[in-house]
C-alpha cells in the first residue's frame, strides 16, 4: 500500500480509503464490518463515514471494525463529516458520529 501525507497534519494515509456511505442494509452490518477489517489488513488506514448516510449504518459497521482494528495496535485514521450551518448543529453532528462509532475522538471532521 502506498501512503501520502494528509495535508499538513504530519499523518500518513493510504492512497486508497474506504467510505462507508454506500453501506445501506442494516442486516449486512457484519459483512460490511468484515470488509473494512479486510481492507485494513491489506494496508488501508483511512476510513470515512457520515452519520447521515443510510441512517448511520456505515458508522455502525465501522464501529464494529474499529474494535477489531484496535486489537492489532496498528494506526488508522477516521474521518466523518457534517453539513451543519451553525456551531450547535456542528457539535450535535460530531457527538452523533462519536456515539455511533463508539469512540472518543475522530481524526478528521469535515465540513461539507
Amino acid at each position: 500500500m502506498q501512503f501520502r501525507p494528509f495535508g499538513s497534519t504530519g499523518r500518513m494515509v493510504s492512497v486508497l480509503g474506504i467510505s462507508t456511505t454506500g453501506f445501506s442494509e442494516d442486516r449486512e452490518i457484519d459483512k460490511y464490518s468484515s470488509s473494512i477489517v479486510h481492507a485494513f489488513d491489506k494496508g488501508v488506514n483511512y476510513f470515512d463515514s457520515s452519520p447521515f448516510a443510510q441512517n448511520g449504518i456505515g458508522e455502525k459497521a465501522l464501529s464494529k471494525a474499529i474494535v477489531e482494528m484496535k486489537k492489532t495496535g496498528h494506526p488508522f485514521n477516521l474521518a466523518s463529516r457534517t453539513m451543519a450551518t451553525n456551531a450547535t448543529e456542528l457539535m450535535n453532528d460530531l457527538e452523533k458520529s462519536l456515539r455511533l462509532l463508539d469512540i472518543e475522538t475522530i481524526d478528521y471532521f469535515q465540513l461539507w
